[in-house]
Order: C-alpha cells, then sequence, then structure tokens
C-alpha cells in the first residue's frame, strides 16, 4: 500500500511501526488515506463544501494547504501537524461513522480482557502480582514485582505498578489520587485504549467552552505525575508513554509473600 502521507509532505520515508498521532497509528492513518473515497471526504469537512474532481495528487495538495491553513490560523486545530490534523478530522466527522478507520480507533474490550492483558503485560515483567491495597496503595489495583534469587521474601529487584481505566470521565476523578499514591514501586502506569484516550483529549478540548485541540493533553498530565501510558488495543499491551522511574520505591522493599498473590 502506498503511503499517501509521503505526498501530503508528512514524511519522505515511512515511520517506525509504533509511531502515533492522536493515539492513531500510522499504519492506520496510511490506510484511511488509501481508502476509496476518503480524501474527499476529509476535504468536504475541512472545507464545508465537496471537493473539484481532481486526481490523487491534486487532492492531495488541496488537503494539505487546507491542514496548514486550519494550523497556522487561529481555528481549533491551530498548532496541530497534517497528520493530527487528518485524524482528528477522521475521528469527529459523521462523514467516517462507518469507516474501519472508526471502528479500529474506537474497539474497546471488555473489562475483563482488559484487566487480563494488563496482567499478562506484568507477568512479563514480574514473577508476582499483588493488589496495590496489599501496599498500602488502593487505588492501584495491580502491582507487579520480582524478588532476587533465593530471597523469596526479600527486597523486590524491580515493581511495577498498573491502573486499568476504562472511561476518560474516570482520568478526571482518579488521576490526582494515583499520582499522591505513586512512588510506591519503580515505575506507576495508566493503562487504557486509543479510544479512552483520544476521548479525554476530546473533552479536554471542549472545557473553555471554544473546541480548541490539544493532542497531548492527557501525555502532559501523566507527565506532571510522573505516570506513564499503557496502551491497550487488541490483544496487545505496548508503552506509549514511558513512566519516571523512582531508584528507591517506598513500598515494595516490605511486599509480602507470594501466598498474597493474585493467581496467575
Amino acid at each position: 500500500m502506498p503511503s499517501y502521507r509521503s505526498g501530503l509532505g508528512f514524511s519522505a520515508s515511512i515511520p517506525h511501526a509504533t509511531q502515533r498521532y492522536c493515539y492513531a497509528r500510522s499504519s492506520a492513518l496510511d490506510q484511511l488515506l488509501a481508502a476509496p473515497g476518503a480524501l474527499e471526504l476529509l476535504l468536504t469537512e475541512l472545507t464545508g463544501e465537496p471537493p473539484l474532481p481532481g486526481s490523487v495528487v491534486d487532492q492531495l495538495a488541496q488537503l494539505k494547504r487546507h491542514a496548514i491553513h486550519r494550523s497556522v490560523t487561529r481555528t481549533a486545530f491551530h498548532g496541530l501537524s497534517l497528520e493530527e490534523i487528518v485524524v482528528l478530522c477522521a475521528y469527529t466527522s459523521p462523514y467516517f461513522e462507518d469507516s474501519s478507520f472508526r471502528s479500529q480507533l474506537l474497539a474497546e474490550p471488555s473489562t475483563t480482557e482488559q484487566w487480563e492483558l494488563c496482567k499478562s503485560w506484568l507477568r512479563a515483567r514480574a514473577s508476582h502480582i499483588v493488589a496495590g491495597e496489599e501496599l498500602g496503595a488502593r487505588r492501584w489495583p495491580l502491582v507487579g514485582h520480582s524478588t532476587r534469587a533465593g530471597e523469596a521474601e526479600g527486597p523486590s529487584r524491580f515493581a511495577v505498578a498498573v491502573a486499568p481505566v476504562t472511561h476518560s470521565s474516570t482520568l478526571d476523578r482518579d488521576l490526582p489520587g494515583l499520582g499522591v499514591e505513586s512512588g510506591f514501586a519503580h515505575e506507576h502506569y495508566i493503562a487504557c485504549t486509543p479510544a479512552t484516550a483520544l476521548d479525554y483529549v476530546r473533552r479536554a478540548a471542549t472545557l473553555g467552552g471554544i473546541l480548541r485541540w490539544d493532542p497531548f493533553a492527557l501525555d502532559r498530565r501523566l507527565r506532571s505525575l510522573g505516570l506513564g501510558l499503557l496502551l491497550v488495543e487488541g490483544r496487545e499491551v505496548s508503552v506509549y508513554l514511558p513512566a519516571r522511574y523512582h531508584p528507591s520505591p517506598l513500598g515494595i522493599s516490605s511486599a509480602p509473600p507470594p501466598s498474597g498473590a493474585i493467581p496467575r
């Protein structure tokens, strides 16, 4: 599949597979732009009227011109990259309501599935999984830790805490408390889907009464608290935003023995 993004002047080369724009994979953006009729719909969304007939090259040039105009003027997309504008247009436009791009971006596992995926991610990094409540951190439901060889109940060599989140409103409510309780493990992560992260961005964009997109609203909030972000997508969990590392965590040295571990 050709990378139509290069035609927009985004990049002369294919980006790394993990590159994302507004939490959407770069490969999904390529598929969106290559879908029949997508360029026409994006232009219609940006300009408010159907574009004149033209070749793909002409349509790409028009899309680039209109996106740049909205990025450099006082619009809801002010200061955004071309990729971000395209993703947000497809995310919000009724023209893409039934598109495969929107379906993939907004896909949500069940709460149980999300928790199991987070536990699987922890199992790959730790020998024991316990509830944070046992360590005095009740807001952190999953904590993975590994003890040094031959020291079943000794200090942890590495510990990571994960808080799965299924609704963006939960982030507003719980982030302050999660930040206060962080520091008991080496790293602390919020885990959510791209849909949940993007919904947080959408809600933040409307807080002032005037729509103004800020793709990094959630990222900055998490960084200010020293928290990382895991994205749960399909059957995969990946580190999107690395957490601040605490070299001397407060709570894991007194972790309970494996008998109190959550069943693996």
